[in-house]
């Protein structure tokens, strides 16, 4: 039939006559299938779309189901014919809506939406792939780390915990000494620097150096007093732990 009569019918016509159309062979066409990818997208009809849609939603399948690198479940390879069908739509668009132009016959276009069919395939195989790496990378990671995270962890904050409380109750004990005590508590508890504290209490210290001698004096006598409980290395961790910085 000619394009102007082609144009000239209805969408429903059109629809039909494509049904039939694609049953017969390929030599016998009359262009109301290539009429109706027409439509579809040089005039953006959403209901052409939909009628291509059912039309060649087995012929999708069959090649999905064809591809044999692949073995697919009903769900995905409706998934997988979705997606090929807008990766067709949607690289036709980019490129020119005009498909007179660009194919013959809905020949050509069947073979374009065959190879967008094993691109969308092997885009879901390169997705896939990614995938499983980035699995195996996170398996491999979380293996690797949990010796650090069930173990060295736990032991570091318990030997912490441990020598923070010892520290604390030696202080308790030892620093009894107004002026060395306000030093402890704005140094530890408030993180102030030797300068902040000085500017903050001038009549009690002349400067930022007087505060760091009472803090040295302070360390030195718990470094002695903890070294019946740890050996030297130990007490200077813990030590420095509760030291700002």
């Amino acid at each position: 039939m000619a394009v102007h009569a082609l144009r000239q019918l209805s969408l429903d016509t059109v629809i039909q006559e494509c049904h039939a159309e694609s049953r017969q062979e390929r030599q016998r066409e009359s262009g109301y299938c290539f009429e109706l990818f027409r439509r579809a997208m040089e005039e953006g009809d959403q209901a052409a779309w939909a009628a291509i849609a059912v039309q060649y939603r087995q012929l999708l399948l069959n090649w999905i189901y064809g591809y044999r690198a692949v073995t697919f479940t009903p769900d995905e390879a409706e998934a997988t014919a979705h997606e090929a069908l807008e990766r067709f739509w949607r690289t036709l668009s980019a490129r020119a809506p005009d498909i007179t132009s660009h194919f013959a016959h809905v020949g050509a276009l069947l073979k374009y939406l065959n190879q967008c069919v094993i691109a969308t395939i092997l885009d879901q195989q390169r997705r896939a792939q990614r995938r499983a790496r980035l699995v195996e990378r996170l398996q491999a990671d979380a293996i690797a780390l949990q010796p650090i995270a069930s173990d060295t962890d736990a032991l570091e904050r318990l030997c912490r915990a441990e020598q923070v409380a010892q520290v604390r109750q030696w202080v308790q004990t030892h620093v009894t000494d107004p002026h060395e005590q306000l030093v402890l508590r704005l140094s530890f508890e408030q993180a102030l620097t030797p300068a902040q504290i000085a500017q903050q209490y001038p009549q009690q210290f002349a400067d930022a150096q007087a505060v760091r001698r009472l803090k040295e004096r302070i360390l030195k006598r718990a470094r002695r007093g903890l070294s019946a409980i740890h050996d030297e290395s130990a007490t200077d961790m813990a030590v420095d732990a509760e030291q700002p910085r």
